[in-house]
């Protein structure tokens, strides 16, 4: 007959964990459980978390009650990017049986936060209602500058285009230079009369003697 090992002689093994192994969680927990058979040794119970995807080990500090090892996660882990994590363990059963072994789980990334990612959505800005608007407002204002601009193109000639005061001969310069010429010539044919009496009187007086 074969005797089945009576419960003083069974070796202390990991009963369950949590996370257990493969489980996928939401987010980073901030505490580990590893539960046994039996009652675990607190001065022996050491655990260490570490990301599959390469990193160093971290110790964790462990809380030991009866069959319970509880770790706490340090904050810095919750907050990593490593999706898949390893719980190594290695602890002492009140019997002076050492066990020792891994627990993986993984953590769902982080979604991208919409705000951050995605294009704002087109508003009332500045931009698009100045060019969406057709009411009296900016773009009123901005369709009339080229009408402005019309009207004001027939404006009066500039000065170097249209003939101005002093570029028209003024009447008094022409009429003066005018009656100069004029007074001279009267002059001249007065001289010449007179010359010309002065002549004829002086022929006839020779005549007469």
């Amino acid at each position: 007959m074969v005797a089945s090992a009576s419960p003083a002689t069974a070796h202390s093994e990991l009963a369950s964990s949590n996370p257990a192994q493969d489980q996928v969680l939401d987010q980073m927990p901030t505490q580990l459980q590893l539960t046994f058979n039996q009652n675990i040794a607190p001065e022996f119970a050491a655990v260490t978390l570490t990301p599959v995807s390469g990193g160093q080990p971290t110790s964790v500090e462990v809380t030991v009650k009866g069959p319970k090892v509880t770790a706490a996660v340090p904050a810095d882990l919750q907050t990593s990017d490593a999706d898949r994590w390893r719980i190594a363990y290695r602890v002492t059963s009140a019997d002076g049986h050492p066990i020792d072994g891994t627990v993986d789980f993984k953590v769902r990334a982080a979604a991208p936060d919409p705000s951050a990612t995605s294009e704002p959505s087109p508003g009332p800005s500045s931009t698009s209602s100045s060019s969406a608007s057709s009411g009296p407002g900016t773009t009123g204002e901005t369709d009339q500058a080229p009408e402005s601009s019309s009207t004001q193109t027939p404006s009066q000639p500039s000065s170097a285009d249209s003939p101005g005061p002093t570029a028209d001969p003024g009447p008094s310069r022409s009429t003066g230079g005018g009656s100069q010429t004029l007074a001279t010539i009267l002059i001249g044919l007065i001289a010449a009369m007179g010359v010309t009496a002065v002549l004829v009187w002086l022929t006839r007086r020779k005549e007469e003697e």
